[in-house]
């Protein structure tokens, strides 16, 4: 947690932690059970402070090691298998790289801030879900989706981005089906960061929200990484659309 508290001491990725021009965990995953292991040759690294940050937090495993990590590690063979959070970094980069009017990053310190959730802490969720929202929403060009929806006579000044870029969606023939997938995480995301941002204080309809997902998903921790699933859907699929018909 202390990692993604302070991006600008710690570098986070998928694989390895780093601590500005000190150290570096060369390598770290996530089990099955949502547990985040490392090596003992790799904390033989760290200073003897930041062993002691990782003990404190030792438990006795409840999976075994990653397939990822597994197959990188021991078998020494490439991971190609699916992972949302980075395909969803790549599905973005190639959308600003070939649609930059529609979409382009505004930050770029947000693809590293950017990590799957790892505990059961509504915080590290909700922050989760605020830099998901930074990345991928607030890099709409609303006034270029603007311009759009005004030759496409759709423009609406009381629409937000993610509804402009739905009418101007619909208004070009996209699907109901194909409009559901795009549009769809967009609006789960931003309703949430609306209804967890720091200001609200609806805790009882906050704590609805909370086990409804629970319910559904398990865990705070499956919500997002299925969440991320479905964005990069939704930003592979608009690439697509919009590739074909702008």
């Amino acid at each position: 947690m202390k990692y993604k508290q302070d991006p600008d001491k710690y570098t986070l990725d998928q694989r390895q932690i780093g601590c500005r021009n000190s150290w570096s965990l060369q390598s770290y995953d996530i089990n099955e059970a949502g547990q985040v292991f490392t090596y003992i040759c790799d904390l033989g690294g760290l200073p003897h402070n930041e062993q002691l940050h990782w003990k404190q937090y030792n438990e006795s495993p409840k999976a075994g090691i990653s397939e990822r990590a597994f197959r990188t590690d021991f078998k020494a063979e490439w991971d190609l298998s699916y992972e949302p959070l980075s395909e969803l970094k790549f599905s973005l980069e190639e959308l600003s790289k070939n649609k930059s009017d529609f979409w382009i990053c505004r930050d770029k310190s947000l693809n590293s801030q950017l990590n799957y959730v790892v505990s059961n802490s509504i915080k590290e969720w909700s922050d989760e879900i605020q830099t998901l929202v930074k990345l991928v929403i607030e890099g709409l060009n609303y006034s270029y989706l603007k311009k759009v929806g005004q030759s496409l006579k759709c423009y609406n000044p009381n629409l937000g981005s993610i509804k402009l870029l739905g009418e101007i969606l619909k208004t070009k023939g996209i699907t109901t089906q194909e409009l559901e997938l795009i549009i769809s995480p967009l609006e789960e995301m931003q309703f949430l960061r609306t209804k967890f941002s720091a200001h609200v204080s609806d805790t009882t309809e906050n704590d609805q929200i909370r086990r409804k997902i629970i319910n559904e998903y398990g865990s705070l921790k499956s919500h997002f990484r299925n969440l991320v699933k479905e964005t990069d859907k939704s930003i592979k699929l608009l690439l697509e659309l919009i590739s074909e018909k702008f």
